[in-house]
Parts: structure tokens; C-alpha cells; sequence
């Protein structure tokens, strides 16, 4: 009988650790999701690491988010001399393509046209990046530009 809880006791732990792990793991690979560009009247700036270093930014433009499907914004690379430019890539239905790309440390305007803007308010999805390797796996949300 001794033996029996024993057992029972140690499969009872090796199920808890491993659910322990799986929740912990799942934690540690899921992002949070990223703030819209075009949330609220605060602008905010979004910043791309690759590795712990900040090395791509983008802001939005104010007075962007007025619902007309264009998107005024900026970008800069905060590390020109890496050989890899920053670069903003748009998703919206068939469009996935870099829409704007720049080595310049400083802020470059650029604009986005919503390709389908028969669908209600605009949306698109962006992302912020330097190196094709290091791209997030999520996209930024963009919606009411």
C-alpha cells in the first residue's frame, strides 16, 4: 500500500512539473499583442530589437488617424552602419510588401494608401523591422488611418 500512494505521489508531481513547464514555456514564446499605430490620440513610437538592441523605429505622424485610408508615418534605423536599412512592411488581403525602407538615422516621412477601401474603416497590418531574418512574427494592428 505504501508503495501505491508512492507511486501515485510522484505521478502526481511529474504531471504538475510538466504543466508547470508547458504553461511557463508558453508564456516565454507568446507576445503580447503590439498597440495599434492608430489607437487613441496619443502617438507612440515603435521600436524594433534584434537581439536586445534597438535597431528600427517608427511613429505615425499626427493627424494621421482620421479614418481617410491614408497613413502618414516615419521611420528611421537606429543602427545605419549594420548594412541592413529599416524597413516598414504592410499586410492587407493579397498587399504584403515592404512599403517604405531607409539607412537614415533620422526620420523619413512616408505614406501608405489602403488598397481595399471599400471594406468600412481602414486596416492594415505593419511591421517594423531591419533584418528579413529577425522580421516579428507578429504584425503591428493599423486601423482607422
Amino acid at each position: 500500500m505504501r508503495l501505491l500512494k508512492s507511486a501515485n505521489v510522484k505521478r502526481v508531481i511529474a504531471t504538475a512539473s510538466a504543466s508547470a513547464v508547458a504553461v511557463v514555456g508558453t508564456m516565454l514564446i507568446s507576445a503580447a499583442p503590439a498597440e495599434a499605430a492608430c489607437q487613441g490620440d496619443n502617438a507612440h513610437t515603435i521600436t524594433h530589437y534584434e537581439n536586445g538592441v534597438a535597431v528600427a523605429q517608427e511613429r505615425r505622424v499626427s493627424g494621421t488617424c482620421d479614418g481617410n485610408g491614408v497613413y502618414t508615418g516615419e521611420l528611421r534605423d537606429l543602427r545605419p552602419a549594420d548594412g541592413y536599412s529599416a524597413k516598414v512592411r504592410y499586410k492587407e488581403g493579397d498587399f504584403n510588401e515592404v512599403v517604405f525602407s531607409t539607412m537614415s538615422s533620422s526620420w523619413q516621412r512616408y505614406t501608405y494608401r489602403e488598397k481595399t477601401p471599400d471594406t468600412g474603416t481602414p486596416y492594415a497590418s505593419m511591421q517594423v523591422y531591419a533584418n528579413a531574418a529577425h522580421r516579428p512574427d507578429i504584425y503591428t494592428p493599423n486601423y482607422g488611418f
